[in-house]
């Protein structure tokens, strides 16, 4: 599988950017539900973005929201075929925990098998939490790789050099 090297951010109130967006060939296109939305509008934003996922014609990676009232359902909405890589928010409460507690028990029904995070300290709580979860997701057979930092966490020598 290729990484996405060339991203282009489109906002999720925008989604007449996507199309822009394609026209600049990136090799995926982010489409935020966190920060570019206002809390009013996030349910209708999302289900506007799920409506035209289908008929995006490149990668589409969602940065989802940390806010527990809505990373349930952006994880509902955007964990289908036509999302190459979810944007998984820094956990800063125990309810997030628990979800992505969910995620790794839906990584072991085998619903995915690559998870992209924007950068390493955006992924757990502490280093120890960082090498249980990389850990348990390579167990898994579930690919995690860090944009930002580059890292591909998905082999034994790159995780090694996260230690």
């Amino acid at each position: 599988m290729n990484y996405p090297l060339i991203t282009l951010y489109v906002p999720g109130t925008r989604p007449e950017l996507i199309e822009k967006a394609a026209r600049c060939e990136p090799d995926a296109v982010i489409i935020d539900l966190e920060d570019t939305v206002p809390p009013d509008r996030k349910n209708q934003v999302r289900q506007d973005i799920a409506d035209i996922l289908p008929s995006v014609a490149l990668p589409v990676i969602v940065r989802v929201n940390n806010d527990p009232d809505f990373l349930e359902a952006d994880l509902k909405a955007m964990t289908n075929e036509h999302v190459y890589g979810l944007f998984l928010p820094k956990a800063e409460d125990p309810a997030q925990i628990k979800q992505v507690d969910a995620m790794l028990a839906a990584a072991q029904r085998h619903e995915f098998d690559e998870l992209l995070v924007w950068k390493v300290s955006r992924f757990g709580r502490s280093v120890r939490h960082n090498l249980d979860l990389l850990h348990q997701l390579y167990e898994l057979g579930v690919g995690v790789h860090f944009v930002k930092d580059g890292l591909d966490a998905s082999t034994p020598a790159n995780r090694a050099r996260m230690v």
